[in-house]
C-alpha cells in the first residue's frame, strides 16, 4: 500500500485519505490507491424494502457524520486549499466523466451526495471527492449497501477541470464547509 502512495499523483493526499478511520456505519474494504484516484468503499446490512428508491435506502442506513468528508475538508484546509461543496448533479458529472466501476445487477446511483472540491489559491483544481451508492441485487439472501467514495486528483481531476463550465459548477455550488 505504501508503495502505491507514494506512487500516486498527490501522495500526501492519497496517505491522508487511506488512514481515515473507519466510519459510524457499516464495514470499511481495504482503501484503493491508484495513479490519480484514492478508493474508499463502505459496505451496510440492510433490510431496506427494494421497492423504494436507491437514494431512500441509503439515507435509511448512512450517518449525517462523515470522517472521510471531514477529513478531506481538514487535509485540504491544511495545506491551504479552500474546498467548496456543490450539489449533487456536479456529484454526478464527475462520476460519469470519470468513469465509477459498477457490478452487474446491482443498482446505482450518484444523486447521493454532493461533491467537494479542493482549489489552489490560483481557482485551479487539485481534487475532488465524489461519491455512488449501490445497493446489491435483491435476488441476494443478503442485502447490502455500498458507499463509494472516489478522490480523484492530478491528472484526473484536470481532465474533469478542462470539460466542465464554470456556469454549470456556479449554478450547482453550495458553500464552503463550516
Amino acid at each position: 500500500m505504501q508503495k502505491r502512495i507514494a506512487s500516486s499523483e498527490d501522495s500526501a493526499l492519497a496517505a491522508a485519505m487511506a488512514a481515515v478511520e473507519k466510519p459510524a456505519w457499516g464495514r470499511r474494504l481495504e482503501p484503493t490507491v491508484y495513479k490519480n484516484v484514492v478508493d474508499l468503499t463502505l459496505v451496510q446490512h440492510t433490510e431496506a424494502d427494494y421497492t423504494k428508491d436507491i437514494v431512500q435506502i441509503y439515507r435509511q442506513t448512512s450517518s449525517e457524520i462523515d470522517p472521510i468528508e471531514q477529513a478531506y475538508i481538514d487535509f485540504a484546509r491544511g495545506r491551504g486549499s479552500q474546498v467548496k461543496i456543490y450539489k449533487t448533479p456536479v456529484n454526478r458529472d464527475i462520476c460519469n466523466s470519470l468513469s465509477m466501476d459498477k457490478l452487474d445487477g446491482y443498482r446505482y446511483s450518484s444523486s447521493s451526495d454532493p461533491a467537494l472540491i479542493e482549489y489552489a489559491a490560483d481557482g485551479r483544481m487539485i481534487s475532488a471527492l465524489c461519491r455512488t451508492i449501490g445497493v446489491s441485487p435483491q435476488t441476494l439472501a443478503s442485502k447490502f449497501v455500498y458507499q463509494t467514495t472516489r478522490i480523484f486528483m492530478g491528472s484526473a481531476i484536470g481532465a474533469y477541470e478542462a470539460r466542465v463550465s464554470n456556469q454549470r459548477l456556479a449554478e450547482f455550488e453550495f458553500g464552503t464547509p463550516q
